[in-house]
């Protein structure tokens, strides 16, 4: 990581002065909610709400952060309106197309019990090229799909982008598709009837286009995260009247026989 600085808990601090101690809550309990955004040295032709500097979706992004945090009952003291503007110094000082990593976490203290753990936030950046990058066919991506279930909402607050759902089953996941040398894998989702569909990647959302439409999985019905970048795809076509599109439950046969398949996330981009 090339990195040069982070704004950690209201100041700009060198990186190396980032750290954390062994003993916080998040080390040990994955106490901590992030995101991850993206910031290009230019635009495509695509006009892009919200941009600042041009950073991709900086306004949601950091909105979502909030959001996950809530879920989390990590409530802090900044704005979003100063986190956008310690984003963009964060940018400015750490030069180049850059990955953008906003994250909350529970500070010092041990034990389950988080009431005596201390709200942190940081906002770090480094230089980061494409996401999915490994095991391409044809420029690409090949997948996996995995026998992990991704829970219901009843048992984890899936619109949450946490570090607790990444240590479950999207580490898990990516390295099951690692191993068998496949670009990403695909998660399962479970319904009533114990019927398993496809519903998004280790850290991506997942479309499908059929017959000129796109189908994506309904992320209320399978307790994922609703991807900001998915969501502006699925807004820009509607908006611009290029093609339909609609939630469904995609099984395997369906993922199978699709004229295409895409990966979406800030991260991953389009894929």
């Amino acid at each position: 990581m090339s990195a040069v600085v982070a704004w950690v808990d209201g100041a700009i601090v060198r990186m190396n002065a980032a750290l954390h101690s062994i003993f916080d809550n998040s080390t040990s309990y994955a106490g901590s909610v992030f995101e991850g955004i993206r910031a290009y040295t230019e635009w495509t032709d695509m006009d892009v709400p919200n941009g600042h500097k041009n950073i991709w979706l900086l306004l949601e992004h950091i909105r979502r952060l909030r959001t996950s945090a809530a879920a989390y009952r990590m409530r802090y003291d900044y704005s979003d309106a100063e986190l956008v503007k310690a984003t963009v110094d964060v940018v400015a000082q750490n030069v180049g197309s850059t990955y953008i990593r906003p994250v909350v976490f529970r500070g010092d203290g041990l034990g389950v019990d988080p009431a005596n753990s201390p709200i942190r936030v940081a906002i770090g950046s480094f230089e980061w090229g494409r996401y999915v990058a490994k095991h391409l066919h044809n420029d690409c991506a090949s997948v996996l799909v995995t026998d992990l279930i991704r829970p219901p909402a009843r048992m984890f607050p899936g619109h949450a982008k946490a570090a607790a759902g990444y240590a479950a089953w999207s580490q898990l996941a990516k390295d099951e598709a690692n191993r068998a040398e496949a670009s990403e894998a695909l998660l399962l989702g479970e319904n009533d009837q114990r019927q398993t569909f496809v519903v998004d990647g280790s850290g991506m959302n997942l479309c499908i286009v059929e017959k000129g439409s796109i189908i994506t999985p309904d992320p209320m019905k399978w307790n994922i995260l609703r991807g900001l970048t998915m969501q502006f795809l699925l807004d820009w076509v509607e908006q611009n009247d290029l093609v339909s599109w609609s939630y469904g439950d995609i099984s395997l046969e369906r993922l199978l026989e699709a004229d295409e398949v895409f990966l979406l996330g800030t991260a991953t981009e389009v894929t």
